[in-house]
């Protein structure tokens, strides 16, 4: 009977490993905080044509629905510059996110929608 145990062993545990391997990685939370009020502060970058103080007031409300102030945001950037092929998937994802809001709002999408 001992065989029959170990074997059982094995593959429930083969089982264990593979089910997590397989699984897709969960999205990081602070890593969704990132992208969209990334997404955000870009759109009012780019419908803004200087930065006044209307601009800052909104850059800090915009922050602030993140539950973020300039120093965290940037403290954030500095953590997910640690993985740089994370981070490579994480401005893809901006970037995504960024062109679909711009369509939804009627503006330019991809090239066509940066600041001179």
């Amino acid at each position: 009977m001992r065989p029959i145990v170990t074997i059982t062993l094995i593959v429930a545990i083969s089982a264990t490993v593979a089910y997590f391997v397989l699984q897709e990685p969960e999205r990081n939370p602070r890593e969704d905080i990132f992208v969209n009020s990334y997404v955000e502060l870009m759109l009012l970058w780019s419908q803004s044509d200087t930065v006044s103080a209307s601009y800052l007031v909104k850059r800090d409300s915009i922050l602030a629905g993140f539950g973020l102030t300039d120093s965290s945001l940037m403290a954030l950037k500095r953590e997910l510059n640690q993985d740089p092929e994370r981070l490579i998937e994480i401005w893809d994802r901006v970037e995504l996110q960024l062109n679909a809001r711009r369509e939804s709002l009627g503006l330019p999408t991809g090239a066509d929608s940066t600041k001179e």
